[in-house]
């Protein structure tokens, strides 16, 4: 038997540390599970539905508002232009107030992490 343990350490320390990368990922995962699953976890991710609710609630009450606007300015501009510039005039007012709706809203994020 040879006990020379010469070329077998640098394959031996390559196992180990690969044996702990592997574990350190499975704890990361086992660690996320747990905050997950953890009370604190579950009221965290309801308060992250709730103000995503919120933002897209927010959005959609703001393109209302934009649609009623350029309704008002197609009855306002037909009053006194033909009706073909009235709604070229209440179109580019929609898109208008869209664009900058969109533009100011909130990014809804996917991945938020605390």
């Amino acid at each position: 038997m040879n006990d020379d343990t010469g070329p077998q350490q640098p394959m031996i320390h390559r196992a180990r540390t690969i044996a702990t990368g592997l574990a350190d990922v499975g704890l990361t995962h086992a660690e996320e599970l747990l905050r997950r699953l953890s009370p604190e976890g579950r009221e965290q991710a309801r308060r992250e539905r709730e103000a995503k609710a919120r933002r897209q609630k927010r959005v959609m009450i703001r393109l209302v508002l934009a649609a009623m606007a350029s309704l008002v300015a197609f009855g306002l501009v037909a009053i006194v232009a033909p009706a073909g510039l009235s709604l070229a005039v209440a179109s580019v007012l929609m898109l208008l107030l869209v664009t900058l709706v969109f533009l100011r809203a909130d990014p809804l994020r996917r991945d938020a992490k605390p």
